[in-house]
């Protein structure tokens, strides 16, 4: 595995990550079990069609039916018919909490999404909600050698699919209260995946815990700076090498950076933004990489975006836990 050969099988890095790494993926329950206990009887061919049709007068939906489209064992996929000139998707979904009650699932089961064909067909999404309430083990990194062009696994749906998130060519802002799990849930998630990748160098700084979130992660990051005149020289190497990285783009007839362009492509990762950001202000956001094949991964609690400093101008974000 590439995370083993970029950074040697022996090394705490790999089997830190492989310990505690992003804690995402795998549970026990499954869904068509669980609404086939529900109907309590054998022999029927549609259990979600028929639980719904038994309880669906008790949510005010008489006169829908719903209809199995596909049934894995984290997910069901199902259309429901509405009566025709009575009611639309917008008056399900505001009863969503009502059919889950009616039919005996936990809050949360149901997603209902309009039919972009038909007004008078919805389709609906169940699985299971509760599945997040615990750690899920981290199955390792999802695409070792490939580029960072390339999708990354950050974590996975409520349904246990996987996240699928590009990295490339676009700032981060990671933001959520103290405690919410932006280390682990974030940085960890994301760096276990970018660290295997072939053609990313990660620079990284946090002034405020030093080595508490990224040091179990020094020999896999490229540079790692704990205090603030090294994050300043760190801003200031970087910044220095914007305009030559971007010649050698514009040179070779590229316009943002591309996997196989010749460089290798930069992430600037900088953990309690805040403090970073109250050494420098302005000064910072003026020296943000832009298209140079380097970009700013920002992690950060609410009050970096209610101070209105750079990180609060990332191009996108990642909330959890917010208050």
């Amino acid at each position: 595995m590439t995370v083993a050969s970029v950074t040697g099988v022996d090394q705490p890095v790999t089997g830190w990550f492989w310990l505690v790494g992003g804690m995402v993926t795998c549970a026990a329950w499954n869904i068509r079990t669980v609404i086939r206990e529900k109907v309590g009887q054998s022999g029927v061919g549609d259990s979600l069609s028929f639980l719904f049709d038994a309880n669906k007068e008790k949510a005010g939906l008489g006169g829908a039916r719903m209809a199995t489209i596909e049934a894995g064992p984290r997910k069901v996929d199902a259309v429901m018919a509405l009566p025709a000139g009575e009611k639309v998707v917008a008056d399900v979904q505001k009863k969503t909490e009502y059919i889950e009650g009616a039919m005996g699932l936990p809050p949360g089961t149901m997603t209902i999404a309009p039919n972009l064909d038909r007004a008078d067909l919805a389709q609906v999404t169940l699985s299971d909600p509760r599945v997040m309430r615990q750690p899920i083990p981290w199955p390792g990194p999802s695409n070792p050698g490939a580029s960072v062009a390339d999708p990354v696994r950050p974590g996975v749906w409520q349904d246990l699919d996987d996240v699928e998130y590009v990295m490339t060519n676009h700032h981060l802002q990671i933001m959520g209260m103290s405690g919410a799990g932006k280390s682990i849930s974030g940085a960890w998630n994301l760096l276990a995946e970018l660290i295997t990748r072939h053609d990313v160098a990660v620079l990284a700084a946090d002034v405020t815990k030093g080595d508490q979130s990224l040091g179990p992660l020094r020999e896999g990051l490229h540079r790692f700076e704990t205090d603030k005149a090294g994050v300043r020289t760190l801003i200031s190497d970087v910044h220095d090498q914007l305009k030559p990285r971007t010649d050698w783009l514009s040179s070779h007839g590229f316009v943002n950076w591309e996997p196989g362009c010749g460089l290798t492509y930069w992430i600037l990762w900088l953990e309690e933004f805040p403090d970073i950001n109250d050494s420098w202000g302005d000064a910072l956001a003026a020296r943000r990489p832009r298209r140079s094949a380097q970009r700013a991964q920002g992690k950060a609690e609410r009050r970096a975006a209610r101070r209105g400093g750079p990180v609060g101008r990332l191009g996108s974000r990642v909330l959890l836990a917010l208050r």
